[in-house]
Formats: structure tokens, C-alpha cells, sequence
């Protein structure tokens, strides 16, 4: 039991954590040894569970630093993104999108940071979050024999540091603006 404790303690904190992240599967993998994922079904649930706690957390306090530590200028572009997302799509896209990213093996940290700094409506996204972890993780464990060393948990906590910077300097106003504009060409020269 203790050692399931730890198992959680990780897994929140390293969800919690702004930078570096190993992902949840990895450490279940290496929690249930040889054990097959569908048995270990219940300690999955509870481990996304956690992992889900720890993305609110990061959402929650990148918000509120975002508010001190981010010029005005990308405030502004990030509360953009989530006007976008909440008036024209309701609660479905932050639904689908978190879905969709994490049934991915893309690092989620950059999502919840970009969410939290947009202020985002969470519960819906941690709902398609937890889903998509969940899905995830048992495909993950299912097919793929986990054997990591330290170097490759370093390399993946690297590349989330990358996607989490990439994303915060990305001028979402302009990107969903352009990808609109595209749509309605696309659809004038269908209609002609």
C-alpha cells in the first residue's frame, strides 16, 4: 500500500509540475511490473484520476501566474483561445480537444498551461482528459513493453518543456483566424 501511495505522490506531482513530466503510463508500467494492464484496470483509473488532480492544479496556478508574470499582449491572445473555444464551440471543443491530446503521446503539461493561462473551462476538459488518459494508458501498456532508462525519461521530460514554450508563444488569434478564413474558401469553391 505504501508503495501505491508513492506511485500517486509522483504521479500528481510530476501532472502538477509546469516542465518536466514522465508520462503516467510509463510509471504504472513500471508500478505493475509484468502484470497484464486489464488486470491492473483499477490502479490505472485511480492513477489517471490523480494525474487529472495534478493537471487542475497545474491549470488552477498557471492562471494565477499567468495573470502576474505574462505580458498583456499574450494574455490577451490566450483568453482569445478560450472565448473561441467556449462561445462558438460550448463545452464540446475543450471536451474534444483534450481527448483527442491525450489519447496522443504528445506531453499535456503545455495543454493544461495553455488552458489555465486562457482560463479555459476546466471540468470540461479534464472529463475528455481523464478519458483519453485513461484509453491511452491501457493501449500504451498494452502494446508497448516498457524497459526506460533515465535517459529516456529525461528526453521526454525535454520534449514537453519544448511543446510547453512552442505553445505559449504561439498567436492563437491569428492561427484559428487564418484556419476559419481557409474553411470559408474551401467551402465557397465546393459551393461553386
Amino acid at each position: 500500500m505504501t508503495s501505491m501511495a508513492v506511485l500517486l505522490a509522483l504521479i500528481f506531482t510530476l501532472n502538477a509540475n509546469p516542465l518536466f513530466t514522465i508520462p503516467t503510463w510509463i510509471l504504472v508500467s513500471m508500478f505493475i511490473g509484468g502484470a497484464s494492464p486489464i488486470e491492473a484496470l483499477p490502479v490505472i483509473a485511480v492513477a489517471v484520476a490523480v494525474s487529472a488532480a495534478g493537471r487542475y492544479v497545474l491549470a488552477r496556478y498557471t492562471g494565477h501566474l499567468s495573470d502576474r508574470f505574462v505580458p498583456h499582449k499574450h494574455r490577451r491572445n490566450l483568453r482569445f483561445l478560450d472565448r473561441f473555444l467556449s462561445d462558438e464551440k460550448g463545452l464540446v471543443w475543450p471536451f474534444s480537444v483534450s481527448f483527442l491530446y491525450a489519447l496522443s503521446p504528445l506531453p499535456t503539461n503545455a495543454l493544461f498551461m495553455l488552458a489555465g493561462a486562457g482560463r479555459v473551462r476546466l471540468m470540461s476538459m479534464l472529463s475528455g482528459f481523464f478519458l483519453g488518459e485513461f484509453l491511452s494508458n491501457v493501449a500504451y501498456m498494452s502494446v508497448i513493453s516498457v524497459s526506460f532508462s533515465l535517459e529516456n525519461c529525461l528526453l521526454f521530460g525535454l520534449f514537453g518543456i519544448a511543446i510547453t514554450l512552442s505553445i505559449f508563444l504561439v498567436d492563437w488569434k491569428k492561427v484559428i483566424r487564418s484556419l476559419i478564413e481557409r474553411e470559408k474558401k474551401r467551402r465557397a469553391l465546393s459551393t461553386m
